[in-house]
């Protein structure tokens, strides 16, 4: 018997193990997203943060943290909007140079609300750019 229970035992830790990960789950568009762009004047992690207000109406803030010490934390973003699946926003930084500060971003939010994928534009040059739910974990 007691063999008996420890096969069992065993049999569902192997199939723990071997179960697939459960994606991380942005609540809507609701939460952290992290992507990377690779762009004229930009290369590194992008992170998106989505919130809601108590209307409804969605707010976002993009941290670009491989920029370092140039204080691109947490800069609000305008036209921030969803449309059905479509997600876009500008992103402008207006201490910078004007050439330089202007980037926009349009993408898909997949059907499961893991992934958006899109293009990041800067300076007339389009880069695919998906982004990645975190569910608050920014690595």
């Amino acid at each position: 018997m007691r063999t008996l229970m420890i096969a069992v035992a065993l049999l569902a830790q192997t199939q723990v193990a071997n179960a697939a990960p459960i994606a991380p789950k942005c609540d809507g568009l609701v939460g952290t997203w992290r992507g990377f762009a690779f762009g004229p004047s930009f290369q590194g992690v992008l992170v998106l943060h989505v919130g809601a207000q108590a209307n409804g109406a969605l707010t976002a803030t993009l941290d670009m943290p491989t920029v370092g010490n140039e204080n691109h934390d947490a800069t609000s973003l305008e036209g921030f909007r969803r449309d059905g699946q479509q997600v876009e926003f500008r992103y402008r930084r207006l201490h910078m140079n004007p050439d330089f500060a202007d980037w926009s971003y349009a993408g898909t939010l997949s059907a499961d609300g893991s992934t958006i994928k899109g293009v990041w534009s800067q300076l007339g040059v389009r880069v695919p750019t998906d982004f990645k739910c975190t569910d608050g974990k920014t690595e």
